[in-house]
């Protein structure tokens, strides 16, 4: 999560990265959600999301170093100038996202199986 004075995203809830130099994959801009959710002055909440599994490389970088490449990405995705950040603030949601694996069919046929109540 940042927060920001100001963002050039546009009139976008959400925007897709396909960056493999860019940490997140997905950057949302909090303020569409409604008036609890924005701040003053017209200054943005973003939430850039990073996945990983854990035991990966991202799951073994400190939280400093994540928050770091972020706003590199931000900067360097031009969504923000490094200036215009107020705060951030990291949330792990360990069950987010389905990540696939080269197994994903076998397993969903399995799943398939089971009995269902």
């Amino acid at each position: 999560m940042v927060q920001v004075k100001k963002d050039n995203i546009g009139d976008h809830l959400g925007i897709y990265i396909p960056d493999k130099n860019t940490i997140f994959h997905r950057l949302c801009r909090l303020n569409f959600f409604g008036d609890n959710y924005k701040l003053p002055n017209n200054q943005s909440t973003l939430m850039a999301e990073v996945t990983f599994r854990p035991g990966s490389y991202l799951a073994s970088l400190p939280q400093q170093q994540i928050v770091d490449q972020v706003l590199q990405g931000l900067v360097a995705q031009k969504f923000i100038e490094r200036g215009d950040v107020i705060d951030t603030t990291i949330r792990f949601e360990p069950y987010a996202y389905v990540i696939y694996d080269l197994d994903q069919q076998a397993k969903c046929r399995f799943c398939a199986q089971l009995p269902h109540k």
